[in-house]
């Protein structure tokens, strides 16, 4: 394509320049106040604009971009670091200072010179213009009467800005504060050597570095760093005609070119997470069947698929094993990705590959296929979709429906002879791609012809590791001892454990690790390098795992959160679906899915079934365990496990929980434990219990029909709930001495209460009476007293009362506490919490019902301290406490307290 040449701001005419000048002169006064490392200013603002200058062909800029894109870009430029800037009233400069640069560009865009539409759309472009999701943006918006693409305005700006490689990035005396030991990380160790870049004659970046003698792998490292971050963007680089690839790097001839070729050579013995290319063609190894199997498939079908796990190398099989074969048979062949509308990329990035100038929009996919196949006939074309999950991110039927149409023709094999289709991905998809769209082909995917990629063999693990490492110039150590086993024998058993093939990222880390660990000078690999260093396979590959959570950026935090979720409270790997994910991290759940399903692509989590995920390695799970999960997690973890015990056991005996000491930590954590509606019968059972009767404080929102339906529900379970009856024989009592015996039945036994013509009949003389009957050796005349002691006693006579709570006998206690609660007021809540602590269970039992009259919420809490303070097991003294904590959490928070009492 022609090279660009003339500025944004020689293209943009009229009030529109005028304006967007304004913008620059405007913002010149925030790039001076930015905060953080690599502090450009102005200098790398401008160096952005001139890079979309390079990058976007002249006739581009002229006649497909309109004015108002080529405004946002360059206001983009001017603004995207604002961020980084302590303006009045902002919170300060943000790791993820492009969406923060977002916030303040939409807060002060009539500061900035900028309407509201304008600043939403550069809003957008600047808030991914470091590691954001361009696919998090919406593909087209709105200003005024014209509609731009604010995905391709994305996608070219992000790169502009990596593209700014001026060595006052970082600048040498921040280098040395920020490192003083000198263990300079590539990115800023490489970039002073980086001198420019230009477009090669197939638009390829061409980096220029002239680096010193010691910067020369930390250049390489630097361009495959580079390379990640594009391999983000290039499909939406590549689908707007953009310039999407690098290219080899132009070094400055500072060495001997042998020695360039070396450390060429040597740069990528392994891939690491990334995928093998055509050029890693040599040194991979250990797939020969599965290339062959399907070789011979596409040759001779319409449709094939290839299906498998995530991270079983589907993508490198494509690439490094299939491509070769294709280009020694002389057929063409391109990769494309359907992302959320599979017809239109699929369409764009076919066109790109093989014809000049704008596809005509009247032309769908299957007019593009016949053209591209037509052009290269009598040779054969191949059209790979690669992650073909992608489409079930598709929300329009109509869209997907027109895509199966195309699909249906090319599977007749009578449309277009000589084409061939290849569609990849992850087998946990299966079921859905087909449910959605590959039924309607043929009926079934399962109809169509397939390779199912397994992990590998031990023998093709075995040739994967040799070959990277003989790529690397780089041994194992040939001493074994006798009767043990050789080093790759060791390393392999440790990758393997227990399964039957291996898993190809877990060779690839390992053997990556290994490299970066060897010497120089003495390139060999031995067992103490293995095991004593690196400690074996397990911790290698956990740490290798660990170092990928810096790739989430500024979301970082909460991705550990997410790992931390995934292990149980024992530092197991444990399983969790979404829904459960996002209650325990607090995380949005479109968040969620994101950092999930990027979870997946690094090899950090697999999907353990259809909706639920786990850590990938059971060592990363200990590691998470010991360093990412907080003593207070591990706490909920654990009372949220032990809670799913008790619900199954609910669900098959419809038995409450039968510990209270569980429920006073369940208690105790009430704010960050979420009981989920399902569990909402069960909590009630609990509270409905005589013997634990705490959880009111879950069912709260609740109304009391649905509490009541529950509890019609929870009934039909068989399992009745039992209140303690007491029925008083008192086979002592004279007849003469018992006139009218009346006991409360369906619970505890609250008083005997005697007829008022028990004490006119045989004890006339009012108070001083009762007061002497209070004392008496009989305790029916006790029980009579304290009967009538209920109607005239006044709050003066509470000491009375309390001396009765000592008496021996178990009904005049039951009594006196109903004579306590009568007398007490609110006045005396702190005699009432001293009781709390008396010897005596009467006393303590008097002082639980008083608090339930005259507590506020927060004694709940002294409550649970005083609970946790006895040590010795769970006593009297305990249970009166958690007596008094489940009168409380029924009195505040019980939906039909109020009627009940009533």
């Amino acid at each position: 394509m022609p090279k660009g040449k003339k500025a944004l701001r020689e293209i943009i005419k009229g009030d529109l320049l005028i304006q967007l000048n304004e913008v620059w002169r405007k913002g010149e006064s925030y790039q001076d106040n930015q905060k953080g490392d690599n502090i450009q200013g102005t200098l790398h603002c401008k160096a952005v604009e001139t890079n979309l200058c390079k990058l976007i062909p002249d006739d581009k800029k002229e006649k497909e971009l309109s004015q108002t894109e080529l405004f946002v870009l360059s206001a983009a430029a001017c603004l995207h670091d604002i961020g980084k800037v302590v303006i009045d009233d902002a919170k300060g400069w943000k790791s993820d200072h492009g969406k923060r640069s977002m916030e303040i560009i939409l807060k002060e865009y009539d500061k900035l010179g900028l309407d509201k539409g304008q600043a939403i759309a550069v809003g957008y472009v600047v808030s991914v213009h470091g590691d954001g999701r361009l696919d998090e943006l919406p593909p087209k918006l709105a200003i005024g009467s014209e509609e731009i693409s604010l995905i391709g305005l994305a996608a070219i700006f992000r790169l502009a800005d990596m593209l700014d490689t001026n060595y006052q990035r970082v600048p040498e005396i921040l280098r040395i504060i920020k490192f003083p030991e000198g263990d300079v990380p590539s990115k800023w160790k490489g970039r002073p050597a980086i001198t420019g870049w230009y477009l090669d004659e197939k638009d390829r970046i061409i980096l220029q570095a002239v680096p010193k003698k010691d910067e020369i792998d930390s250049v390489y490292t630097l361009k495959a760093m580079m390379n990640e971050d594009l391999a983000q963007i290039s499909p939406y680089l590549k689908l707007y005609e953009y310039p999407f690839e690098l290219g080899e790097l132009d070094l400055g001839d500072v060495f001997i070119k042998a020695e360039l070729k070396k450390k060429a050579v040597i740069k990528r013995p392994f891939p690491g997470m990334a995928f093998y290319t055509k050029d890693d063609a040599k040194i991979f190894k250990g797939r020969d069947k599965e290339i062959e199997d399907l070789l011979s498939i596409v040759s001779n079908w319409p449709i094939t698929l290839l299906i498998g796990e995530s991270g079983a190398g589907k993508t490198s099989l494509i690439h490094a094993g299939l491509f070769p074969k294709l280009d020694a048979m002389s057929w063409r062949y391109v990769c494309t990705r359907p992302f959320d509308n599979p017809e239109e990329n699929i369409k764009k990035m076919l066109w790109s590959a093989f014809f000049e100038g704008n596809i005509d929009p009247t032309m769908n996919l299957l007019d593009v296929m016949k053209n591209a196949a037509e052009k290269i006939k009598p040779k054969k074309l191949l059209v790979v979709m690669d992650q073909f999950e992608d489409i079930l991110n598709c929300g329009v039927k109509e869209i997907l429906d027109d895509f199966c149409l195309r699909l249906t023709a090319v599977q007749t094999g009578t449309i277009i002879p000589n084409l061939r289709i290849l569609i990849s991905f992850r087998e946990d998809a299966l079921v859905k791609i087909n449910s959605r769209l590959l039924k309607k082909i043929t009926g079934s995917a399962y109809q169509l012809p397939s390779v199912e990629l397994e992990r590998l063999t031990r023998e093709g693990a075995t040739k994967a590791l040799l070959a990277g490492l003989e790529n690397a110039h780089i041994g194992l150590d040939p001493r074994q001892e006798k009767g043990q086993k050789s080093l790759i024998e060791i390393i392999l058993d440790d990758i393997q454990k227990g399964d039957d093939r291996l898993y190809p990222p877990y060779i690839q880390m390992v053997a990556e690790t290994l490299c970066a660990k060897v010497d120089p000078t003495n390139p060999i690999i031995t067992i103490e390098i293995y095991l004593d260093q690196l400690k074996g396979a397990d911790n290698i590959i956990a740490r290798y795992l660990m170092e990928r959570l810096k790739e989430f950026g500024s979301q970082k935090d909460k991705a550990e959160r997410v790992l931390a979720f995934l292990t149980s409270s024992t530092g197991k790997k444990a399983q969790k679906n979404l829904k459960e994910l996002s209650r325990a991290t607090e995380i949005e759940m479109d968040v969620l899915k994101e950092i999930v399903n990027k979870m997946v692509d690094l090899r950090m989590v697999s999907a353990a079934s259809k909706d639920e995920f786990e850590i990938i390695h059971d060592y990363l799970g200990k590691i998470v365990d010991e360093e990412l999960v907080k003593e207070e997690d591990r706490t909920i973890k654990f009372l949220e496990e032990q809670l799913d015990s008790f619900y199954q056991n609910y669900n098959v005996h419809g038995t409450p929980i039968m510990d209270p000491i569980f429920m006073v930590n369940l208690y105790r954590n009430r704010m960050k434990i979420k009981i989920t509606d399902e569990k909402y019968p069960l909590i009630l059972c609990t509270c409905l219990y005589k013997k634990v009767g705490l959880g009111w404080y879950w069912l709260k929102d609740l109304n009391t029909s649905k509490i009541v339906e529950m509890k019609k529900e929870h009934q039909s379970h068989g399992f009745i709930i039992k209140e303690d009856e007491t029925i008083s024989e008192l086979k002592h009592w004279d007849e003469e001495d018992r006139i009218v015996l009346s006991s409360a039945t369906g619970g505890i036994l609250d008083r005997i209460r005697i007829h008022n013509e028990f004490l006119e009949r045989f004890y006339p003389g009012g108070m001083d009476k009762i007061l002497e009957l209070l004392k008496s050796e009989k305790r029916k005349f006790r029980y009579f007293a304290l009967d009538e002691f209920l109607k005239i006693a006044k709050p003066g006579d509470l000491d009375k009362i309390i001396e009765v709570l000592l008496d021996e006998d178990y009904f005049a206690r039951d009594a006196a506490i109903d004579a306590f609660i009568k007398i007490a007021t609110s006045d005396d809540i702190d005699k009432i919490l001293e009781m709390l602590h008396h010897q005596f269970s009467g006393v303590r039992r008097a002082s639980v019902k008083a608090l339930k009259k005259f507590a506020k919420l927060e004694d709940a809490e002294y409550l649970l301290d005083l609970i946790a303070e006895e040590s010795q097991g769970w006593n009297d003294k305990q249970q009166d406490f958690f007596y008094a904590l489940r009168e409380l959490d029924k009195k505040f928070y019980c939906p039909y307290y109020e009627e009940e009492e009533k």
